[in-house]
């Protein structure tokens, strides 16, 4: 899956420089949109490869996508004005990657005026109207600057900062979504930016090899990705941090963001805050991680213990498919212990009943 998010972050980052040198659709569908607006309007593109000489579509069909050329020709052709009953069509133009067409079906108008069909082979990126009248209206549906300011104050960490402080942060917050299954931190690696969660969920893991193993998990108001901030604060590389753990969308997530170019406008004394709350977390989650494993070192032990001291003919499938370790009149088992004082994570019982069946260990 992280290979599949690279591939498809590369896809968009690519799709965005074309369109970025090209400026047709920002400078006519897409005129006065902010550059989170652009962007997100890219993320939404699909990429699609055409055989030579395979037509995109005719005139008079029905479409609701324009097309931006990637790669390869496609060659336009248009029909006498004054024939509009006729099936013949005449050269108009060859169009080269950066060249976008169709683009009247973004503004409502969904039957073609013009045939197209690929000279080569050709990559497309294809953007759909739906996805456009979204991305158009998106600015409609973001939070206000006070919504901004107000969401900061609930965030604990923010709750004994002035309004004034937080007035400053909110304005440079800019409203983004992030797709399902994307790598939004990495091990070893600072974050660029400042996230706030506003809605989804995130996995933090110690590996993105081992969904399973999640230490914790984002939710709305919490924050991620304060290594970058901290380190633009701090002087002495030997205190400079990094990100520790993996996170991991789980579901498709929306977050305020602060990019770096914008974190002068914080004050030592907050980001003190941050970088101390970040050190907290960061030993909690280093903790978690080392109960986990004694706790797995543990039942692994359990389990080999129980293992030596049953002979083969000691150990019977029962109905349920659960293993029974019969030993004379007894049936040994491993069950959970208590959390109190001295109790171990596991312990031995001399019942009679089956042993319990062990999951998740490594």
């Amino acid at each position: 899956r992280s290979e599949h998010t690279r591939r498809q972050n590369a896809e968009h980052a690519l799709v965005y420089a074309v369109l970025k040198q090209r400026n047709f659709l920002k400078d006519n569908l897409c005129r006065n949109w902010p550059i989170h607006q652009f962007k997100g309007l890219c993320r939404k593109v699909t990429i699609n490869n055409v055989q030579q000489f395979q037509k995109i579509f005719d005139v008079g069909s029905k479409g609701s996508h324009a097309y931006l050329i990637l790669r390869g020709c496609v060659r336009i052709f248009s029909r006498i004005s004054n024939d509009s009953t006729s099936n013949r069509v005449y050269y108009e133009e060859d169009l080269m990657p950066g060249d976008v067409f169709g683009e009247d079906a973004l503004n409502g108008a969904h039957y073609r005026t013009l045939t197209a069909q690929a000279i080569t082979n050709v990559d497309l990126a294809i953007i759909d109207d739906n996805d456009f009248l979204m991305a158009q209206d998106r600015d409609a549906m973001k939070m206000t600057l006070d919504d901004r300011v107000q969401f900061l104050s609930t965030i604990p960490l923010f709750k004994k900062v002035d309004t004034y402080k937080l007035t400053r942060y909110a304005t440079a917050l800019v409203q983004e979504e992030i797709n399902k299954g994307s790598i939004v931190a990495s091990h070893g690696v600072v974050s660029k930016d400042l996230f706030f969660v506003l809605n989804g969920k995130i996995d933090v893991l110690k590996s993105v090899k081992k969904r399973h193993a999640v230490i914790t998990t984002l939710l709305k108001h919490d924050m991620f990705g304060e290594s970058g901030l901290i380190n633009k604060f701090t002087k002495s590389s030997a205190n400079k941090v990094v990100e520790e753990m993996f996170a991991v969308t789980v579901t498709r997530v929306d977050v305020l963001v602060i990019h770096e170019h914008n974190f002068n406008l914080f004050d030592t004394e907050t980001v003190e805050l941050i970088r101390n709350a970040f050190n907290v977390k960061q030993t909690w989650r280093r903790e978690r991680i080392g109960i986990a494993k004694g706790e797995r070192a543990i039942a692994r032990g359990f389990t080999r213990l129980a293992m030596k001291e049953l002979t083969p003919s000691d150990l019977v499938v029962n109905e349920n498919n659960r293993i029974d370790a019969q030993n004379g009149d007894e049936v040994l088992f491993l069950q959970s212990g208590g959390s109190g004082a001295g109790n171990s994570p596991l312990m031995w019982s001399h019942k009679q009943q089956p042993l319990e069946k062990i999951d998740n260990i490594d």
